[in-house]
């Protein structure tokens, strides 16, 4: 650690499965204060909390939107402009190499301007994220510019002790791999409640195999490489025999490219899409290139190709040919003659391993694409690496390219730079003046509604709770309250506690609903919260899930409680009433998904109020006329028509030649 007078920055960060949160207190009480603790990590955050230690999540300190955000974005819009300048006039097969991850760059320069924020602050900064980023040792760079005291190193907290890190060009190909894998086994021991269930031995299972498949045939292919096989040849060739191993063999006309881990979000909502496509008897396809939305896939019992192999093999061989050398020399001779651009030497390596990827999974894309009869194509997680090349490989070939907004868009910047496909599809008025308002042409914007929002048109109340009877002990006579928030905050534990002790002496069932992200993210925060209601609620009857289905358990309940969710907009659609609580007072007044605004639901600060308003729902039925009213203004900003009918839409829009 920098021991230097001057302002001190240093630099950890942690992944939630593999230390604790203990760990990372105990390295920064070795620390002489004064100083600022900066964390993206709620659980960090919360915990340093109740140890007397202050710390400030960046989210809070430099938030994403309003005068703030927009002033970041445009440093990184600029930024980034310049990037794009440099690296221009790198191609492949008529392709911008840039622009298969322009966006993902993009991400990291406004997670570096907003680190770049805090440090104009001029304090003693000690930044601790969970997760890794290749843009942290431009961070470090940047405060060593600013003034401040630093070795450049990063703290590495695992269980065992800190492992400090230098990156360099040399060192970061070792990293890259090193975080990858811990990114898929993270998420693999997150991905479940139980981690011993067998769906998760199952994932584990496949995630192992996958990670040796591909060292065995790096290994059988350097030795046909040697024996004079073109590499790139090995590898379409495998691509075509995956490809014909399939039902739908080369006879798709619609192919999904999906890199994604969250399924409820980015998935699930194409479900009803693909069901017509399998009705109406049209064989499609869907390719991934990452290992932990393969995990996803084969979890969702999804038919898949999966390019992760062929996609990392290719790119190793592209490095070691005539033409990688030539590009690597092309690299580094920009990094040197721009090296003065902020991060731009920090992330020569980051550059490097993404334009050798963007090559492979041109190759592929283009190779594929070719020799389907596509009418279109779906980028599920619009932005993404894979689908922005599968994007320019079918404006190659006059193919349609359609995406469709996963959630309700919120007034941030990077929205402006989220979508490139020819068409995208929107839940209703507020997504299109969200988006006509970043400046996205009306022609590519398709009101058409949310197809998950038809599958909510064929749920029945009484045979959710039936089901619901069946897979639990939630008595189907009892009345339901169905708990759904964001986020955990500071003190749910002790309200919800309490509120269970209501719900079981007035005879209401309750079910928990938890974010997905609290699976992978601030995962120990959430566990430690489910342990201390656990402790608070012994002999009670209650649930609490990471993973039951929404759709059900909001057409289950009789009443709902969240806070400014998507969640809300699910019960309102579903007709549902509403109760969304902000105990703390927080501002809300930037979230469209603020719905009480129209009256579709009940806005409540006072948890004793809470508990009212509850008994005057559920025993005297008082409220539900004045939400129902609340709900029409509601249903045409958020699920365009709401007829059930969004997947024909969007069935249509991608059959069209």
């Amino acid at each position: 650690m920098s021991t230097n007078c001057s302002m001190l920055c240093e630099l950890y960060f942690f992944y939630g499965q593999q230390t604790t949160l203990k760990r990372a207190y105990e390295s920064i009480t070795q620390i002489a204060e004064p100083y600022q603790i900066i964390t993206n990590s709620f659980g960090l955050n919360e915990f340093l909390g109740k140890h007397d230690v202050k710390s400030v999540m960046l989210d809070k300190l430099v938030p994403d939107e309003g005068p703030v955000g927009e002033e970041v974005y445009h440093i990184s819009k600029s930024l980034h402009n310049e990037y794009k300048r440099i690296f221009a006039d790198l191609t492949f097969s008529g392709f911008e190499i840039f622009k298969g991850f322009e966006y993902p760059l993009l991400r990291q320069l406004i997670f570096l301007n907003k680190c770049g924020k805090v440090l104009d602050g001029k304090k003693n900064t000690i930044f601790i994220f969970e997760g890794f980023s290749y843009i942290y040792p431009a961070i470090m760079k940047l405060a060593l510019e600013l003034g401040y005291s630093t070795d450049l190193k990063i703290g590495f907290i695992k269980s065992s002790g800190i492992e400090y890190m230098k990156f360099d060009y040399k060192t970061d190909s070792d990293n890259r791999n090193k975080f990858s894998f811990l990114r898929s086994s993270n998420f693999l021991k997150s991905s479940s409640d139980n981690y011993f269930s067998l769906a998760n031995l199952k994932s584990f299972s496949y995630f192992i195999s996958k990670i040796l498949s591909l060292i065995v045939r790096k290994l059988l292919y350097r030795f046909l490489i040697v024996v004079k096989i073109e590499p790139v040849k090995i590898i379409l060739n495998k691509v075509d025999k995956k490809i014909k191993r399939t039902s739908s063999r080369y006879d798709a006309v619609c192919a999904y490219f999906i890199t994604a881990t969250r399924a409820d979000i980015y998935l699930r909502p194409w479900y009803s899409v693909m069901k017509k496509f399998s009705k109406e008897k049209l064989p499609v396809h869907i390719f991934t290139s990452d290992l932990a939305t393969s995990l996803v896939l084969s979890k969702e019992g999804l038919s898949f190709v999966s390019l992760f192999e062929e996609v990392n093999i290719l790119m190793e061989e592209l490095k070691k040919s005539d033409f990688g050398k030539e590009i690597e020399k092309k690299i580094k001779l920009k990094v040197d003659q721009n090296s003065s651009l902020r991060g731009i030497a920090q992330l020569s390596s980051y550059l490097s391993s993404n334009i050798f990827r963007s090559v492979s999974i041109i190759i592929i894309c283009e190779y594929i694409v070719k020799r389907m009869k596509l009418k279109s194509i779906v980028a599920v997680a619009d932005g993404e690496m894979l689908e922005n090349l599968a994007i320019e490989a079918c404006k190659k070939f006059k193919i349609t390219s359609v995406s469709m907004v996963p959630a309700v868009v919120n007034p941030l910047p990077i929205f402006r730079d989220w979508f490139h496909a020819d068409r995208i599809c929107v839940y209703g008025s507020q997504g299109l003046e969200a988006l006509s308002s970043f400046g996205y042409a009306k022609e590519r914007i398709i009101l058409t509604g949310t197809p998950k929002y038809d599958y909510f048109k064929t749920l029945d109340p009484i045979k959710s709770k039936a089901i619901l009877q069946e897979n639990t002990s939630v008595n189907s006579e009892k009345k339901l309250v169905v708990i759904g928030m964001s986020v955990w905050r500071e003190g749910d534990e002790d309200w919800i506690s309490d509120f269970i002790k209501f719900c079981n002496k007035n005879n209401f069932e309750i079910i928990i609903k938890l974010h997905p992200k609290y699976k992978e993210s601030s995962h120990e925060m959430s566990e430690t919260k489910i342990k201390i209601i656990s402790e608070r609620c012994k002999n009670l009857k209650y649930f609490i899930t990471y993973d039951m289905e929404l759709p059900l358990l909001l057409s289950a309940s009789d009443v709902v409680i969240t806070d400014y969710s998507n969640v809300g907009i699910d019960a309102v659609l579903l007709g549902k009433p509403l109760i969304s609580v902000n105990f703390l007072r927080e501002l809300w007044d930037d979230y469209p998904q603020r719905i009480d605004k129209f009256g579709a639901s009940i806005y409540v600060e006072e948890y004793l109020k809470l508990k009212n308003i509850i008994l005057e729902v559920l025993n005297e039925n008082k409220h539900v006329a004045e939400l129902k009213k609340g709900r029409e203004k509601v249903v045409s900003r958020f699920n365009f028509y709401n007829d059930g009918k969004a997947s024909d839409r969007i069935f249509d829009l991608l059959m069209k030649p």
